[in-house]
């Protein structure tokens, strides 16, 4: 493919032509795209106590294939203990380990929850998020 462009061989120098008719050529490439499918199962421990599993898998043209998997246990209705592992089996990895809680309030007529998250990100180090939610 060709693209068509107008060129100045030196910026630094004023009065020359800047407007030289020029053609870059490049190469083809693939658009990238991803295919993903997953599943989650929940296990009912008792009325108060729930735990979740959930993994997907992601294949990928521009890298390796690889797994996300997470689990949330929660307690008594109001307590969430979460984990999780970002592009498991991906090559040149950064990171991948995602933990966090959460704590959720109900009423007759809301729902108050605050969540904490931490993930790592190799060499961009990790991050802390927290979110406060109100619903009705």
């Amino acid at each position: 493919t060709a693209i068509y462009i107008e060129y100045d061989q030196n910026n630094d120098i004023y009065g020359d032509n800047d407007q030289i008719p020029s053609q870059l050529q490049t190469e083809s490439f693939g658009i990238p795209t991803m295919f993903r499918v997953g599943f989650s199962y929940p296990f009912l421990l008792s009325d108060a106590n729930k735990f979740l599993l959930a993994v997907d898998a992601m294949h990928q043209n521009d890298n390796s294939e690889s797994l996300n998997v997470g689990a949330e246990w929660i307690l008594f209705k109001s307590l969430s203990i979460r984990s999780g592992y970002r592009n498991l089996f991906m090559q040149d990895l950064e990171g991948g380990l995602v933990l966090g809680a959460g704590l959720s309030f109900r009423s007759a007529s809301y729902l108050l929850y605050i969540d904490y998250a931490w993930a790592d990100y190799g060499l961009l180090d990790y991050t802390q998020r927290f979110s406060f939610g109100l619903g009705f």
